[in-house]
C-alpha cells in the first residue's frame, strides 16, 4: 500500500466493492459481482493519477468511490484523514467543495435550459457564502481560465460545440476551488484535436492551482500524456502501476502491452511494432465476461504466455522501485524490473502454454 504524506489529497486503501445481483430463483442465493478488488493508491497535490482499462474493469466505480457516491464494501477511501463514503461526509459541504467531477458526455452533463453563467455559478451558490456580485466575477474569471471568455456567459449549451461544453464543465468543477477533480472519460466523446486541447488545459490547471487529478479513460496513450502515474485495471484489480513514461516504454503486464498495441498510430513502423506485440501477447481481443473472472489469473484466457499456474492461482502484487505488477511472469519481482513482457518471454518458454493444453 502506498504511504500517505502531508501532500496527499486522497488515499485509497485496499478497497473492495461488490454488487448483489437480483435473485434468479427463490432457491438460489443472489450472485455478487466484484467491481473493485483490493485497489490501493494515493494522489498528491499538483499530481495527476491515471486509471485505464476496458469497460467493466471497475474504473467508474472507483471514481464514484472517490466522489463519495458509493461506499466500499471493505477498505477505505480517505480524504484529510477522514473516511469517504459515509452519509455524514457526503453531506459535508467542505468535502463536496473539495472533490468535484467532470463527466464523459458534455451534451448531457449540462442543463440545456440554463445559461452558461448559471451553470457555472450553481456550485458557488450551494457550496459558498459568496455574494451575487462575487459569484458573477468568479464566473467570468473561470470562463477566461478555460479559454472561452466572458462572451459565452449568456449562451446556452446548445450553442456550443462538444469541446466548448467540456470547458464549461471544467469551469463548473473549478468554481468551488476544489483540491481534487475526478475526470471520468472526460475526453472520450471528443475528436482527437479537441482531446489534445482539453488534456493540455487540465495539465495547466494542475500545475497552476496545485490541483490533484484522477483521470479515468480506456485510452492508454491519452492517459500517458496527462498522468504522472498510471494504474491499469482488469476485472477490478490493478494489474500494473508505474510512472507514465516507464509504463509506456516497458509495459510489464501482457494486458498493458495489449492496450498499447491496440492504440492507433499514423507511423507505419509503430503500427507494425504494435501489431507484433499484439500477436505475441494477446490471443483474444474480446472484452472480459460480465459474469465474473475465471479462477486463477483473471487474464489467463486472453494471454498468449499463460502458464499452468495461471489457471489455478491468482498472482500476488509484486512491488518494486518502478511500481507494481500482478502477474506470474514477474513473481521474481525486482530482478525483472525495467524489462518489458517481450524481453522475458524467452526465459519462460520452457513452461507449458495454457492455450496448447
Amino acid at each position: 500500500m502506498n504511504e500517505a504524506t502531508n501532500s496527499t489529497v486522497v488515499s485509497v486503501e485496499n478497497v473492495h466493492k461488490h454488487y448483489t445481483l437480483p435473485r434468479e430463483t427463490l432457491w438460489r442465493p443472489p450472485a455478487k459481482v466484484q467491481a473493485i478488488n483490493g485497489v490501493s493508491f494515493t494522489i498528491e497535490k499538483g499530481r495527476s493519477f491515471g486509471v485505464v482499462g476496458e469497460s467493466g474493469s471497475g474504473k467508474t466505480t472507483l471514481g464514484k468511490a472517490l466522489l463519495g457516491l458509493v461506499a466500499p464494501s471493505s477498505g477505505e477511501v480517505r480524504w484529510r484523514d477522514r473516511t469517504v463514503g459515509h452519509d455524514r461526509l457526503r453531506r459535508d459541504l467542505e468535502y463536496r467543495r473539495s472533490v468535484q467531477a467532470v463527466f464523459q458526455n458534455p451534451y448531457s452533463s449540462l442543463n440545456p435550459r440554463h445559461r452558461i453563467d448559471r451553470i457555472i455559478a450553481e456550485p458557488l451558490r450551494h457550496l459558498s457564502s459568496a455574494t451575487n456580485a462575487e459569484i458573477d466575477r468568479r464566473v467570468h474569471d473561470l470562463l477566461d481560465t478555460v479559454g472561452l471568455g466572458s462572451a459565452y456567459a449568456s449562451r446556452y449549451p446548445r450553442e456550443l460545440s462538444g469541446g466548448q461544453r467540456q470547458r464549461v464543465a471544467i469551469a463548473r468543477a473549478l468554481a468551488p476551488d476544489p483540491e481534487l477533480i475526478v475526470c471520468d472519460a472526460a475526453i472520450a466523446s471528443l475528436d482527437l484535436s479537441t482531446q489534445a486541447v482539453i488534456i493540455n488545459l487540465l495539465q495547466d490547471l494542475c500545475a497552476q492551482r496545485d490541483l490533484a487529478l484522477l483521470f479515468i479513460s480506456h485510452d492508454l496513450p491519452a492517459v500517458h500524456h496527462i498522468a504522472d502515474r498510471v494504474a491499469v485495471m482488469y476485472f477490478g484489480r490493478i494489474v500494473e502501476e508505474a510512472g507514465a513514461d516507464a509504463l509506456e516504454a516497458t509495459p510489464t503486464h501482457p494486458y498493458t502491452a495489449g492496450l498499447l498495441a491496440a492504440a492507433p498510430s499514423i507511423d507505419p513502423t509503430e503500427r507494425d511494432r504494435r501489431g507484433l506485440v499484439r500477436t505475441n501477447l494477446i490471443v483474444s481481443v474480446s472484452p472480459p465476461s460480465p459474469t465474473g473472472p475465471p479462477p486463477g489469473c483473471a487474464f489467463h484466457p486472453r494471454c498468449a504466455h499463460a502458464m499452468d499456474i495461471c489457471r489455478h492461482e491468482a498472482p500476488a502484487r509484486a512491488r518494486f522501485a518502478r511500481g507494481s505488477v500482478t502477474c506470474h511472469l514477474h513473481d521474481s519481482g525486482p530482478r525483472l524490473e525495467g524489462r518489458s513482457v517481450l524481453s522475458i518471454t524467452a526465459s519462460h518458454s520452457r513452461h507449458t502454454d495454457i492455450n496448447d493444453t
